[in-house]
């Protein structure tokens, strides 16, 4: 009876192992695309902090858009990448450009909300291409890029460029203007991802941070203050003229 009895709680405890390796087959995909839902929302919920923060900058700064050194530099953190050269002093992007001198610092409050959760870095400055391994967070003080002081793939520039100080524009390249925006705000777009722009390799990984089942996703912020996520960059559609004009009355400008 014992013998008997031992055989028959074995059998049970092997379905139930069985049953428990079934069930957890069936459920980590689900929590893994959970966990990947709740990454992109954190990254929206980011952009939408920007976007409020932006129209109190506006507020301040006379309808102009920001004016910044460096293409990570109109807000964030310190980043610590000096690896990397640039020029007067700062690694180029902007690394060890201080948090505190960075145009929307005042008005975010708190530079975390420049870091998306699912940056992994930028294929740009990776192996192969650069030695750099760490995220653009680390690196720049930021996972957003702000379309700058030139337009490109079909994107009409947002931002200005200016000098170090913050004090003097550098040339023409001044800040677009929020009436210009508010022509057409629902398709202008503001920021993206850092890998959303112009050169980054399409098949590499690392250019799509919120990737799911090989499909590229890529969160937007755009005038109006509302988020899209495409599965597509501008530069994709322009690969072969990245100097592509804006047109206002396209899907995007």
């Amino acid at each position: 009876m014992t013998s008997g009895g031992s055989a028959f709680a074995l059998i049970e405890l092997l379905v139930v192992i069985a049953i428990i390796a079934v069930l957890a087959a069936l459920l980590l995909p689900a929590l893994a695309a959970s966990k990947r839902q709740a990454i992109k929302t954190q990254c929206i919920n980011n952009q939408h902090e920007i976007a409020i923060a932006l129209q109190v900058y506006l507020d301040d700064a006379s309808d102009l858009y920001p004016t910044f050194f460096d293409w990570a530099t109109w807000g964030g953190a310190t980043g610590i990448n000096i690896g990397i050269a640039g020029y007067s002093g700062f690694s180029l992007h902007g690394g060890g450009f201080n948090q505190t001198n960075r145009q929307l610092y005042h008005y975010l409050k708190n530079p975390n909300i420049c870091h998306c959760p699912a940056d992994i870095g930028d294929p740009l400055y990776s192996p192969p291409n650069g030695p750099y391994t760490g995220t653009c967070w680390d690196g720049w003080g930021n996972s957003y890029l702000m379309s700058w002081y030139l337009n490109t793939a079909g994107v009409e520039f947002v931002g200005g460029a200016c000098n170090v100080a913050g004090t003097a524009i550098v040339g023409t390249r001044v800040p677009n203007k929020r009436s210009r925006v508010a022509i057409r705000p629902a398709t202008k777009i503001i920021l993206g991802d850092w890998n959303w722009f112009g050169n980054r390799s399409i098949s590499s990984p690392q250019t799509s941070w919120h990737a799911y089942k090989g499909h590229r996703v890529i969160p937007f912020l755009f005038g109006d203050g509302h988020n899209e996520v495409w599965s597509f960059s501008p530069a994709d559609e322009h690969v072969d003229d990245l100097n592509a004009t804006p047109n206002i009355d396209y899907r995007y400008w």
